[in-house]
């Protein structure tokens, strides 16, 4: 396990507090020991794959997974196994399966010293969609961990298509934060793909309401958000997001 004085360090170089710093030390050792299992067809997706894998700033709670519902039988044993290899090195983490409406959930359970309650990773593995667009990789990290699994996770345009969904059908500053981060790193804006994730809710994608989404949404709200997710370097630019992604929006339409 990390100790206190080499979170303090990181703390300080990512600009951020401690307890992200132990929650993101906790999301690479699942997935380290995750990805060593002998499986196929989960892949990792969502602002955490961001985070670990596309190298943005914004920190992130969950780790959320596609997997194919032939595989969702297969999970509990994944899931044991991983759990057996973590615990030599973390033996205070738990895990509790949790009710969810789609897919299968658990949650991870760590206790800190510098909270009075756990530390707690949700694992979200959805099969409400195929991911069309798979990506494998290490993570690269600073923590000190030697990461050689090799993870299984959606592309950098798939994981913007499926924000693009999100962003219609809930209201989360994260999905605003990183619509900007992957527009503005040259992401592929793939029209025919983020319609194939709004599918299933009998919708198609326009630029109007897209932009109508994000000019609507609470500057209150996106702050409440972000604030502790991000860089303190990074929390200038939150009120700036909705004019920054209009902005490369209008350069996408044709």
């Amino acid at each position: 396990m990390i100790d206190p004085s080499t979170v303090k360090q990181l703390a300080q170089q990512f600009q951020i507090d401690e307890y992200s710093i132990y929650r993101q030390y906790l999301q690479i050792s699942f997935l380290n020991a995750f990805y060593q299992q002998k499986h196929q067809n989960i892949f990792f997706k969502g602002g955490t794959a961001l985070k670990l894998l596309y190298s943005s700033p914004r920190f992130s709670e969950d780790l959320d997974f596609s997997i194919q519902s032939s595989h969702r039988p297969k999970l509990a044993s994944i899931i044991k196994s991983t759990m057996f290899n973590l615990r030599l090195s973390i033996p205070k983490l738990e895990i509790k399966q949790t009710k969810t409406p789609f897919g299968l959930s658990y949650k991870l359970y760590f206790p800190l010293q510098i909270s009075q309650q756990p530390l707690t990773i949700k694992l979200d593995f959805s099969d409400r969609d195929k991911t069309k667009y798979p990506n494998q990789q290490t993570i690269q990290t600073l923590f000190p961990i030697s990461t050689f699994s090799l993870i299984q996770a959606q592309s950098k345009k798939e994981i913007l298509a499926e924000k693009i969904h999100a962003l219609y059908f809930r209201h989360k500053g994260r999905d605003i934060y990183d619509i900007w981060y992957l527009l503005n790193t040259k992401t592929d804006f793939d029209i025919k793909l983020i319609n194939y994730k709004l599918k299933k809710n009998q919708v198609k994608f326009n630029f109007e309401k897209t932009i109508h989404q994000i000019q609507n949404f609470s500057p209150k709200k996106l702050k409440q958000d972000l604030n502790n997710f991000l860089p303190i370097s990074q929390r200038q630019l939150i009120p700036q997001l909705p004019n920054l992604i209009i902005n490369q929006l209008h350069q996408l339409q044709p």
